[in-house]
Order: structure tokens, then C-alpha cells, then sequence
């Protein structure tokens, strides 16, 4: 734990230094007699904590702080004085000061003051090591939630508004993105201890952001309170120039990038904003290292589709799935897309056709014939008609409103007969192993999709139907022939009459026998 001393009386100081703080578990790493030398040797030995003066020749301690809180977030900080002022207290508490003491000093107070202080970083620090670890041991989950949210922000569905308060309509939303390189320009982990720094540098500053962890790259997502773009993207950059500060202090290889994004006027525009903050990070190779990246500087929004492809590729999937609403906000994405990118009407159509062309190859892939959507009328004919974005998007929403009918509606036919036949095998063969996965071989579809299906169409598991399926046959047996306990097993795929009997005897609660006696009886 390292120690740094701020005092601009000699004397004071050097009383102050000669404190055995290495008795407490503290190093002292460095003295200074004023602000100005304090900032440079706080920035040069990153201590952990602080004890200063507050009045000094050059500046108060609070200046310091005020300097420091960038670099170091986690630091505490011991304000002494000599004067018992009220607005001192006042102004230390702001400063978020873990002491403040008077002098004169009490060595055994202040070196108890200092142990508390190292003992609270460690508390923290094994806090925050053992999140990583269950960050490590997750590490597949923690790419969720950015994911979550911005496909939330894109559909302004469910519960997106109480989860993530103030990203809504009436904003200016844009995203910055940190990612560390090593010098054959591959991804290198980023560590939580300096996600959570900048998060909290950045709340220092009274950011509203949302901060997503990943160890590839670090999303910083902001909202400003306006809606003038340029008036964003310069609040966006002073945030930027914040986190470029700090990673210079504390990234050893210096190889790091910091990408922004376009300004999103709606939330609706910021899985858009995300992808252009990606994409300015392949500029990093010829603009250099360290360096701060706006994508609208070298790719002007003007004069691209953007995000087109990813926007036509979730289209499809969702038509595949069969999920209209989903389908129709993506179709309402990418013509807003186009409207803000002012796309040509020429451009848009062709982007139109290159969509009915992947709506058509995927009815194809699901055994639809492609020629429903438009029978004996040539499809780039009826676009050109369209003269107007609205027009288009009416248009193109009705196709796949039609797409998804005829798609769902076969998928419907299909699983019923494949339930239904599923149903027929077993009851036809309940004296042979049909097992999940041999059965799933039978119908052509993996074991997991028909798991799914049948419990989704029957409201019962595959296993405990094919159960249903033999006691029921074993009901049947015993009170309509005289046939013997293990022959009735046998025929229903039990070799052993014993594991028949409990099983039975658990699902009616009575043993074959006693079903026996009793409803023989009555016939």
C-alpha cells in the first residue's frame, strides 16, 4: 500500500515522514511541499493514499484533489489543518475525505488513521478480485447484457425503461468504446479494476452513462441533455479526453484505443451508434496508437447505409423465427436508417430488392415456394412504383407480414404431423426402446427440438408420455386378461417386473395386483 505526504512546512513534513508507517503495512513513496509537485509525483508513483495539508503556499488540498480524482478514483485522501473551520469540514466531505484532523498531530491517531484507510483498500481491492473471479468463471455471461440493452433500446420493449432509466426519447445518445492492443494487433484483455475506475471517474464528472464490461473492449454509453448533435459530439469528446487521461497513467503497453461513435437522437439509433464506434477501431492502424477516434470524421454519415447489412441479417432471422413484431421494428430500423442517412429513393429501393431477394431464399431454405409473395408480377417493377420512403416501408412491411404467415403456418402443419406421428410410434411400440434420441432419429429433427415441440403440443415431457402411454397399456392388461405380472412388463418394454411394479404403483398408487383385483371385480 503506498503512501504519499503533501505539506508545505518543513518541519511538518519532515515530522511527517519519519512516522514508522511500514509498522501499519504502508509504504511512503513520495513527499511534496506543495499542489504543483504533489500532482506530478501522485501522477509519476500512484499512491494509494493521501494525507495533505489544506492550506499550502501554491494552492489548497482540495485543488489537488480536484486534480487527482481523474487519475486515481479510489484514492483516500487525509486532509489535515491547523484551523477548525466549518467550511473545511464542509468542503471535505464533498471531496468524499476519509479523515480530516487537526493539528496539531497525534502520531499513534494518525498512523491508526492510515492503518484503517490500507485496511479498507484491501477490503475493496479482495472485493473487487473476487468479482473478477466470478467474472472469469462466467465468462460467457458477461456479454449479455450489452447485447440485452441494445436490442432493448432498439425495440423500447418490456421492462427497458425501468432497467435503464433516462434512455429515452428527447436525448442525444452517443457510445464510446476503449480496447487495449498488444503489438501484433490482437485484442488484449481488459481488467474490471480499470472498467470500474473510468465508470467512476466518469460519474465524478456527473456523466450520465452506462457502463458494459467486457474483457475485449469496454462500452461507455452517454445521454446528453439536447438535441443538437454537435453540441453532443463535443460534451462526448471532453468525456473521451477524461478516459484518454487515465489510461495514460495506468496502461502499461500504451496501446490503446479509444473509438467513438455516431450521435444517436433516439435510443432506437444506438445498436446503429455501437457498430460505427466499432467500426472506427480499424482506423486505429493508420491513425496510431492512443489515440481518440470519431468514425464521423473519416466516415461521414452522409455518404454510407449504415449498419445495413447487420439491420437485413436480424430481419431475416426473425422472419425465419416467425416473430412479426420483431420483424416489423426491424423493417421500421432500417428505413429509419435510410431517412437519417438521407439515402436516395434509388438506393433504397435496391436495398428493398436485395431484401426480397433474402426473404425469398429463405422461404426456399424452409420449403416455401418464393413465388406466393408475388405470383406473375415482376417484383422490381412494383418497387419502382414506390417514389416515396413511407411508400416502401408499407410495402416491404406487407411482404413480410405475408412471408411470415405462410412460413408459420407450414411450420404449424409440419410439427403437427411430426407430433402426431411421434404419438402414433409410440403407442404402436411400447414394447421397444424409444428413446428420445431414437425417436428424433425416426422423425428427421435433433433430440433437443423435439423435447421442445412435444412438451410445447402436448403439455407433457417426452418421457413421462411415453410413461403415460404404458401404464395405460398396463391398465388395460391386467383388467381385461389374466395374463402374468412380468408378461405384462415385458410386453410394455420393462424387463424387470419388479421395476415395473414400483412404477406403477407410483404413478396410480397401487400395485398391479391390487389394480387388478379391484377392477376385474367390477367388470
Amino acid at each position: 500500500m503506498k503512501l504519499m505526504i503533501v505539506e508545505d512546512e518543513t518541519l511538518c513534513r519532515e515530522n511527517l515522514v519519519t512516522i514508522p508507517w511500514d509498522s501499519v503495512g504502508v509504504k511512503l513513496v513520495a513527499s511534496a511541499g506543495g499542489v504543483s509537485e504533489a500532482i506530478q509525483k501522485a501522477k509519476a508513483y500512484l499512491p494509494d493514499i493521501i494525507i495533505t495539508d489544506i492550506e499550502m503556499d501554491d494552492g489548497t488540498g482540495f485543488q489537488l484533489v480536484h486534480e487527482l480524482m481523474y487519475i486515481l478514483p479510489g484514492i483516500k485522501i487525509i486532509f489535515l489543518t491547523a484551523y477548525d473551520k466549518f467550511e473545511y469540514a464542509k468542503e471535505a466531505i464533498n471531496y468524499k475525505a476519509y479523515a480530516f484532523i487537526l493539528k496539531p498531530l497525534n502520531r499513534r491517531e494518525l498512523l491508526q488513521t492510515v492503518k484503517n484507510a490500507a485496511q479498507d483498500i484491501e477490503k475493496t481491492q479482495e472485493e473487487q478480485n473476487k468479482f473478477q473471479t466470478l467474472l472469469n468463471d462466467f465468462s460467457n455471461c458477461k456479454y449479455f447484457l450489452k447485447d440485452y440493452f441494445l436490442s432493448a433500446a432498439a425495440q423500447q420493449k418490456g421492462q427497458f425503461n425501468s432497467l435503464f432509466p433516462g434512455i429515452e426519447k428527447g436525448f442525444c445518445f452517443q457510445i464510446i468504446i476503449v480496447a487495449h492492443f498488444d503489438k501484433e494487433r490482437a485484442l488484449i484483455p481488459m481488467k474490471f479494476q480499470m472498467f470500474s475506475d473510468i465508470a467512476a471517474i466518469l460519474k465524478q464528472y456527473e456523466y450520465t452513462v452506462i457502463p458494459f464490461y467486457n474483457q475485449d473492449i469496454l462500452t461507455y454509453v452517454f445521454r446528453w441533455d439536447t438535441m443538437d448533435d454537435k453540441i453532443a459530439a463535443n460534451r462526448t469528446f471532453e468525456a473521451a479526453s477524461v478516459i484518454k487521461t487515465y489510461m495514460e497513467y495506468h496502461n502499461d503497453a500504451n496501446n490503446f484505443t479509444i473509438a467513438i461513435g455516431s450521435v444517436a437522437d433516439e435510443p432506437s439509433f444506438l445498436p446503429y451508434c455501437y457498430q460505427r464506434s466499432k467500426g472506427a477501431l480499424k482506423y486505429r492502424f493508420s491513425l496510431g496508437e492512443n489515440n481518440i477516434i470519431y468514425i464521423d470524421d473519416i466516415e461521414p454519415r452522409e455518404h454510407s447505409v449504415a449498419n445495413i447489412e447487420e439491420l437485413k441479417t436480424d430481419l431475416i432471422d426473425s422472419i425465419k423465427i416467425g416473430d412479426i413484431s420483431i420483424a416489423k421494428n426491424k423493417i421500421h430500423t432500417i428505413f429509419n436508417n435510410m431517412r437519417e442517412n438521407y439515402t436516395s429513393i434509388d438506393i433504397a429501393q435496391r436495398i428493398c430488392f436485395e431484401i426480397f431477394i433474402m426473404i425469398s431464399i429463405a422461404m426456399s431454405q424452409l420449403g416455401q415456394k418464393p413465388e406466393a409473395l408475388f405470383d406473375k408480377t415482376e417484383i422490381w417493377s412494383v418497387l419502382k412504383n414506390h417514389q416515396a420512403l413511407p411508400n416502401l416501408m408499407d410495402l416491404m412491411t406487407n411482404i413480410v407480414e405475408v412471408a411470415i404467415l405462410l412460413i408459420t403456418s407450414t411450420r404449424e402443419e409440419k410439427n403437427n404431423d411430426i407430433i402426431n406421428h411421434v404419438k402414433n410410434l409410440i403407442e404402436t411400440n411400447t414394447d421397444s426402446d424409444i428413446s428420445l434420441q431414437k425417436m428424433a432419429k425416426r422423425v428427421y429433427i435433433s433430440p433437443c427440438y423435439l423435447s421442445s415441440l412435444f412438451k410445447q403440443r402436448t403439455g407433457i415431457s417426452y418421457k413421462n408420455y411415453i410413461t403415460q402411454v404404458k401404464i395405460n397399456k398396463a391398465k388395460k392388461l391386467l383388467s381385461d386378461t389374466d395374463k402374468p405380472i412380468y408378461e405384462i412388463a415385458t410386453s410394455i418394454g420393462y424387463k424387470s417386473s419388479q421395476h415395473f411394479s414400483h412404477l406403477f404403483q407410483d404413478k396410480t398408487g397401487l400395485l398391479p395386483t391390487e389394480y387388478r383385483s379391484r377392477h376385474r371385480s367390477t367388470l
